[in-house]
């Protein structure tokens, strides 16, 4: 009940500065219309690219890109500051699970984005069908379908979370890490699709991206909601507890190394 608290208070505290958010979130669809754009001058003399159509790549980026933008974290630059800064103390002197603490305060912001951002990604849907005069295929029209999905798109929250906070925990190794959580983030944007669609990836590499998280997140919703049936949704989530299984091991640890370093040094 502790962690609720820091997430309720986390949801209300979005909304008093919810200009600022508001502000914000819009810009991050300011890629996604130039992605939208793109994609459009890449098709203008095609039907197909490796037998995949413009409406299927449109759909493919819209999700990929609102999700990334409901999902993707920002809390390593603040778990790099109470490390590097010893604020962190103020957290292990008390009776907090600073990975719970951290968590629920996330989710927090996030449930605000998913609150301001539904209305404005409707309407970006709309204009995107009535522009290009397409429809998005959006195939969540059963309860099974739905009920997996919310089971994935929890499951994708948790696995995404776990990667921003492992790779928050290198503050503990390094005492600059503002260029490798950069250079981190710019690597995750690849292989996350975000940047080209992972189906248009050469057959050799999507292989590789297969026995990876990254094909467990974004693509892995967008291929969801594309076509649920083209996959064993059963073995996907079952694949994706498996990674957040490891990377939970990997993250405790990570952090009883850290906090070993941390204390030693006067944190």
């Amino acid at each position: 009940m502790m962690y609720l608290y820091y997430l309720v208070i986390e949801f209300k505290k979005s909304f008093v500065y919810r200009a600022n958010m508001i502000f914000e979130i819009l810009l991050s669809y300011l890629p996604l219309i130039a992605y939208i754009l793109l994609w459009s001058t890449i098709y203008s003399n095609k039907i197909y690219i490796k037998n995949y159509t413009f409406e299927y790549t449109i759909t493919y980026i819209f999700i990929i890109k609102v999700f990334q933008i409901f999902l993707t974290p920002s809390f390593h630059w603040e778990v790099n500051e109470d490390i590097k800064y010893g604020k962190l103390s103020n957290y292990i002197i008390k009776p907090i699970n600073y990975f719970k603490y951290i968590f629920f305060k996330t989710l927090g912001k996030k449930l605000t984005s998913m609150c301001i951002l539904t209305v404005p990604t409707l309407f970006v849907g709309f204009f995107i069908n009535y522009y290009f005069n397409i429809n998005l295929y959006l195939n969540l029209s059963t309860p099974k379908s739905i009920i997996f999905f919310i089971f994935a798109l929890m499951g994708t929250y948790i696995l995404y979370f776990q990667i921003y906070y492992l790779i928050s925990l290198l503050s503990f190794v390094f005492d600059e890490v503002g260029s490798l959580f950069y250079t981190i983030e710019i690597i995750m944007e690849f292989f996350l699709g975000t940047i080209i669609p992972l189906y248009l990836f050469p057959a050799k590499l999507l292989l590789v991206i297969k026995f990876t998280p990254f094909s467990y997140l974004l693509h892995f919703l967008a291929q969801f909601i594309i076509e649920p049936n083209s996959f064993n949704i059963y073995e996907a989530l079952q694949v994706q507890l498996i990674w957040i299984i490891l990377f939970g091991f990997a993250i405790s640890l990570l952090w009883k190394l850290g906090i070993k370093k941390y204390s030693s040094l006067g944190g």
